[in-house]
């Protein structure tokens, strides 16, 4: 017994663990990103990066049922005398999905143990000089970052909107399989359609991102567009889960990645945006701050998949919401590039300033001939 006890008690421990690594992975993209790329790359820097972990979760959608057998649930009576039984259900199955479940761990662990031994062995601190002015910049302390964070209402309700938006779209990603399920749909399709939509979203997030780094300033325009469609295809998808529409699966299939795909390649474009709009304020604190908010309502959305219901298709309606919250907060909102129009400035006057010094002509004294 104590042996079980203290397993749990490890496993609660990892699980911390892995929930603060997540904090860091989360916010770490536009912080390499400014530090390491001047204005005109940092976009499409922090895209890569933070696209990196959602091709990451898009593998693990397929991997898992590939790896994982789904249980297998049956119905058992036991005798408690001679004249009464109970039923219980029991997963028949259950010393096989604990043996490919370590598996499972034990390779994911390997990758993980990998990536990090390299990141020590070559990752260095930061390049040799800074790519841009605001990168060499001394930043607010943390005490003078929140008193300016909070003090600012425009900047906190968009943290809050995107931590909603991201925690809620994560969660539902996660749980697919059992939200569709009540459809008939199988845990393996649920998979392909976290897998299809992560890699369109990755696909989508980078040429998005490289488009507002060559067109610089109009992130909200961008997000703006992409929250149109992503409405749409929310909807689409709730009213088919709901069986408002006639359910098909290429209709589920097409809507639910649009929608999923346009929403995931949306977020590195949130992480830009906050950065502008807080500047001097460090980009990690107020990423961080972001996916503190998004794990809070995280774990509230999987709080709702314990109430005792057997289908949880209405949760599909959450996406639809927080994408219409997103959008209206965006327009209503004013946005302001602070970093880049401190770059913009400072190489505009770099460039006036070696001109100045092209133009100046260096004479000398004729020597006096005469003897």
């Amino acid at each position: 017994m104590m042996y079980y006890y203290f397993v749990l008690r490890l496993i609660t421990v990892g699980e911390f663990l892995n929930g603060c690594n997540g904090v860091v992975s989360f916010a770490l993209p536009p912080v390499v990103a400014e530090r390491w790329f001047p204005p005109g790359e940092r976009i499409t820097a922090s895209a890569i990066i933070a696209l990196a972990a959602y091709v990451g979760d898009g593998i693990a959608s397929i991997a898992g049922p590939k790896l994982v057998e789904k249980p297998i649930f049956a119905n058992i009576s036991i005798l408690n005398n001679s004249t009464e039984t109970t039923g219980t259900t029991k997963v028949t199955n259950a010393d096989e999905i604990l043996d490919e479940l370590m598996i499972y761990l034990y390779i994911q662990c390997g990758v993980s143990a990998a990536l990090f031994i390299a990141t020590l062995a070559y990752y260095p601190d930061k390049p040799p000089s800074a790519p841009s002015t605001t990168a060499s910049m001394s930043r607010l302390t943390y005490k003078e970052s929140f008193q300016k964070l909070f003090r600012n209402k425009h900047l906190v309700l968009l943290v809050l909107v995107f931590g909603v938006m991201v925690g809620t779209y994560t969660s539902w990603f996660q749980v697919i399989d059992m939200i569709y399920d009540p459809i008939g749909f199988s845990q393996l399709s649920a998979g392909w359609i976290g897998f299809y939509t992560v890699m369109t979203g990755s696909i989508l997030g980078f040429f998005i991102a490289r488009f507002s780094d060559i067109f610089m300033k109009r992130l909200k325009p961008v997000l703006l567009t992409m929250f149109s469609f992503t409405i749409a295809a929310s909807l689409w998808t709730a009213l088919i889960a709901s069986e408002f529409l006639p359910y098909s699966t290429w209709q589920l299939y097409v809507s639910a990645i649009v929608g999923g795909g346009l929403l995931n390649a949306s977020f590195p474009l949130w992480y830009e945006v906050i950065c502008e709009i807080s500047f001097p304020i460090p980009g990690g604190i107020m990423n961080g701050m972001s996916d503190f908010v998004f794990l809070l309502f995280a774990n509230g959305f999987f709080a709702l998949m314990y109430i005792p219901m057997t289908d949880h298709r209405w949760l599909t309606w959450t996406m639809f919401v927080c994408s219409l919250v997103a959008f209206l907060t965006l327009v209503l909102l004013p946005v302001t590039y602070i970093r880049t129009n401190i770059d913009i400035e400072a190489k505009e006057e770099d460039a006036s300033r070696g001109k100045e010094l092209d133009n100046i002509t260096i004479t000398r004294p004729e020597e006096d001939m005469e003897q």
